[in-house]
């Protein structure tokens, strides 16, 4: 007899960068919000900023889990975590 395990893999979070705005709200987290309304959070793979804080995007849409989860925060190349982004229910 034979045991198999299956696993779950996520499918991605995709979001289109148009219009978003993003307010650092712990360590490594930042509080989504779109059209004035809180919508989820994004979570990176290292630090949040402090202060003013410019992202550059590099495609119209940002995805976890895929090549699209790469953009600049302040310059430097950032990296959302698998599964970071997370809107709420």
């Amino acid at each position: 007899m034979a045991l198999f395990f299956a696993t779950t893999v996520k499918a991605e979070q995709c979001l289109s960068v148009q219009g978003l705005q993003f307010e650092k709200i712990g360590y490594s987290t930042l509080l989504i919000i779109r059209d004035g309304k809180n919508w989820g959070t994004m979570e990176i793979a290292s630090q949040v900023p402090g202060g003013k804080i410019e992202f550059r995007f590099f495609t119209p849409t940002i995805c976890d889990a895929t090549q699209n989860d790469k953009f600049h925060m302040n310059g430097q190349l950032t990296e959302l975590r698998f599964g970071g982004i997370k809107p709420f229910k």
